[in-house]
């Protein structure tokens, strides 16, 4: 007995529609989680940002630039006699970049922008 022609055109695009839709839908799923663990992230990071900002500042080691340096944040020439914050892998930033930048990291650490050293700020006081 032989199959109309549109059956076996079913029967070979079952399994694939099959799998397209299973791909979309898993991949909507980890975009959901994702947001939600972004929009959690956010929340408890809005709760603290002044302790944070304060710990930030207290870790500063500013110092005026001894030579004309570029600022890995914001693309901008530090000039000498500029203050200059030194993180304790040896690099240099604008003050406020520097912070603003561990305020998007939001995890009581000090993160460089160029090398990636991780120096963390102690307990994140409640």
């Amino acid at each position: 007995m032989e199959l109309p022609a549109y059956a076996l055109v079913m029967m070979t695009l079952m399994p694939a529609s099959l799998l397209l839709i299973s791909f979309v839908f898993f991949r909507k799923m980890n975009e959901r989680h994702e947001l939600i663990f972004a929009d959690l992230h956010f929340r408890a990071f809005q709760q603290r940002p002044g302790v944070l900002q304060q710990q930030i500042e207290a870790n500063a080691c500013i110092e005026k630039a001894m030579h004309l340096i570029t600022c890995a944040v914001c693309l901008d020439d530090i000039l000498p006699g500029q203050p200059a914050q030194t993180l304790r892998c040896g690099h240099q930033f604008h003050p406020g970049c520097i912070s603003s930048w561990c305020l998007l990291k939001a995890d009581f650490a000090v993160h460089c922008p160029t090398c990636r050293d991780r120096e963390a700020l102690g307990n994140p006081v409640q």
